[in-house]
């Protein structure tokens, strides 16, 4: 299963491809989707693809 542009699952032709940005310490990376430019946000408590640039902070734990 691949996330396609409108955040569902499906086939992998039908795959989105996003653009991870650092945008620094203080916002974190932000997610374009690159065939609509969207970015990847949070809004109503739901992941959403909009205008407004969100930035997300990603974190490894290594066992």
């Amino acid at each position: 299963m691949y996330v396609n542009s409108d955040l569902g699952f499906g086939e992998k032709d039908d795959g989105a491809v996003f653009s991870v940005t650092f945008d620094g310490v203080s916002s974190g990376y932000v997610f374009e989707e690159t065939e609509s430019g969207k970015v990847l946000g949070i809004e109503d408590g739901s992941v959403a693809l909009g205008d407004s640039q969100t930035g997300f902070k990603l974190f490894s734990v290594t066992f």
